[in-house]
């Protein structure tokens, strides 16, 4: 039997909480993680675990004696693994290494005194080792790090590119089953894409320096074995895995902040102020955007989170009024872009680490529901065949199991629609009622 879950959006009235990170459960639960600021001006990192319903099952804080901050998570077979760093006297921001279990027990928690000042950007697990990276900043230079341990934290080794550029901004690591990809950008006079290149030890193999004559900052990185994707603030480049530039799509009129890619390329970020997500495909070049106004997109893969004031939550095909589609194409533009390759000297190091005692305590959380107060499931249409007969007036929006939108109509009471085979989820607004069928199945 085919389940469609139907997401949610849900704003949470705190104000000192922003959440950073989604991370999806075998259970169809999920647990967001961010920073938490407490009464006393302390930062804390806070938990949520949310049902598919999008109601908050725990909430707790991990907390220290010291300042501590959230920067990342991954999450395997019932443990997740939090990247952050913790202030420590005399020593300034230390890497901070977290294990929990879904119920937000502490498993596992260290710290390393590296080098000066930690800016950790990601971690990722990869054949059963831990991968982060980051900036460190020796003798006031900002240098990348890239780190590898094992999955209570023990570290095996760091790499530092010690002679590199200055101003380097590491964003995240990607995976092709093969080799690891680190990329970010850099300044130099600009802002310069960079992609690192690694075996599964850290062994760095290239270096590939992509610029324009202005700045051209990197968010998104994917590969696939045809093509390579990168985007940029204002773009969306495609090559083929030889780094041949194939296209480039402008996304000047949009404002992406970060790239997804399951079924079909699907870039996120703010479109008039709003949070969006666009499904980019040869079918359904969709933007989908939620009529509330967000400040800063947060990656969330299959949600999209944001804040103000306050966190909002949403699952990226939920079904729910405050949503609006509209096609969106996007057009090919031509820019002048030079790819360079370039090598530089990593040099390793042992890392030490310091055990470190971390508590937890109960967060009280409110939560409101801001999509499902007004969507109630009745009996709107009935199924003949591969045609709905629809039982009332109203606007209709057909939705595909995919979160992509099949179709808008304005119906009238007694009239058929036929649908092509496939799975499908009916929204239709009558007067001021929203009416949602959970899934309708065409055969043939």
């Amino acid at each position: 039997m085919l389940k469609i879950l139907f997401g949610f959006a849900i704003k949470l009235n705190h104000q000192d909480i922003s959440l950073l990170k989604i991370l999806e459960l075998e259970s169809g639960n999920i647990i967001a993680i961010g920073n938490y600021t407490n009464q006393n001006n302390v930062n804390e990192i806070a938990i949520l675990k949310i049902n598919s319903s999008g109601n908050i099952i725990l909430s707790k804080s991990i907390y220290a004696n010291n300042y501590i901050s959230f920067t990342d998570a991954v999450y395997r077979n019932g443990k997740i693994y939090i990247l952050g760093t913790i202030n420590i006297q005399t020593q300034g921001n230390n890497l901070l290494f977290i294990v929990i279990d879904t119920n937000s027990n502490i498993i596992s928690s260290k710290y390393y005194p590296i080098l000066n000042y930690e800016i950790p950007s990601a971690i990722s697990m990869i054949n059963n080792n831990l991968y982060i990276v980051g900036i460190a900043n020796p003798n006031n230079f900002f240098r990348p790090y890239f780190m590898i341990t094992d999955t209570l934290g023990n570290p095996r080794f760091l790499k530092l590119g010690y002679i590199f550029y200055t101003f380097t901004n590491l964003k995240n690591l990607f995976f092709d089953g093969k080799h690891i990809y680190v990329y970010g950008d850099y300044y130099e006079g600009k802002r310069i894409s960079a992609v690192f290149k690694f075996d599964t030890l850290l062994n760095l193999m290239e270096i590939k320096k992509i610029h324009a004559n202005f700045n051209l900052p990197l968010l998104g990185f994917f590969k696939n074995d045809d093509s390579i994707f990168l985007l940029t603030d204002k773009h969306l480049i495609i090559f083929r895995s030889d780094w041949k530039p194939l296209s480039i799509k402008n996304l000047s009129m949009l404002s992406p902040k970060f790239i997804n890619f399951q079924n079909s390329i699907e870039i996120f970020g703010i479109y008039n102020n709003k949070p969006f997500y666009y499904v980019l495909d040869r079918n359904f070049p969709m933007l989908r955007y939620a009529n509330i106004n967000a400040s800063n997109i947060k990656y969330a893969k299959n949600f999209v989170i944001f804040n103000n004031t306050q966190d909002y939550i949403f699952k990226k095909n939920s079904v729910c009024h405050i949503f609006q589609d509209q096609l969106f194409y996007l057009s090919d533009i031509s820019l002048n872009i030079t790819i360079e390759n370039e090598m530089t000297n990593l040099i390793t190091f042992s890392i030490p680490y310091v055990d470190i005692q971390l508590s937890i305590k109960e967060l009280n959380i409110l939560f409101s529901d801001i999509c499902n107060t007004s969507v109630k499931e009745e009996k709107f249409l009935k199924q003949i065949g591969n045609e709905i007969l629809f039982l009332e007036d109203g606007e209709v929006k057909i939705i595909k199991v995919d979160g992509s939108v099949y179709g808008k109509y304005t119906i009238k009471k007694g009239q058929k629609l036929s649908l092509k085979k496939g799975v499908y989820i009916v929204l239709m607004k009558t007067k001021d009622k929203i009416h949602i069928k959970k899934s309708l199945s065409i055969l043939y």
